[in-house]
């Protein structure tokens, strides 16, 4: 919450707790919000004795707490959380309605207003065009032909499914 720097201008970007340093991630108790149970097993290729349940973030919280960021990011990593964006979008497009009812019932509640309207018109005002951040997503896209306009389509639909205004 805040600044990302103190008043002298240092950086608050990491903190050290018990000798181990770790980044400040803005938002990240979207993560917590609404979380999926995978059982991992044998039978799915994981070296575990029996079966083991994990939480882990909800796609659209994940995908939200992506957008809320974007504003305090360089564009390189902006481009990055574009492509993570757009892949989670690819990877839970069949879920898009399940992942609409999760925003609107589990997610959005616990937002303040203005967070979540900026959530909601992040498909327009992020994806409405193509770019610098979408053609440098498009780029990184090691090994992939996926073309900024693709990007920026997939991008655009999915978040205007899963987000469109709760009306809360």
């Amino acid at each position: 919450m805040g600044s990302a720097h103190e008043r002298g201008g240092k950086s608050k970007g990491t903190t050290q707790l018990g000798g181990v340093v770790s980044q400040n991630l803005r938002h990240l108790e979207l993560l917590l919000h609404a979380p999926w149970t995978v059982t991992l097993s044998r039978a799915s290729g994981f070296p575990l004795e029996g079966e083991k349940s994990i939480l882990v973030a909800n796609p659209a919280s994940f995908i939200s707490q992506k957008l809320l960021i974007q504003g305090k990011r360089n564009r390189e990593e902006r481009a990055k959380d574009t492509l993570y964006i757009h892949d989670a979008l690819e990877t839970f497009g069949a879920a898009l309605v399940a992942l609409q009812s999760d925003w609107r019932e589990k997610i959005a509640p616990k937002l303040h207003a203005k967070a979540r309207r900026h959530v909601e018109a992040a498909g327009e005002t992020l994806f409405g065009q193509v770019t610098d951040e979408v053609r440098e997503a498009s780029r990184i896209a090691q090994g992939r032909t996926l073309s900024p306009e693709r990007i920026r389509e997939v991008c655009a639909f999915g978040i205007g499914q899963i987000f469109r205004s709760s009306g809360i």
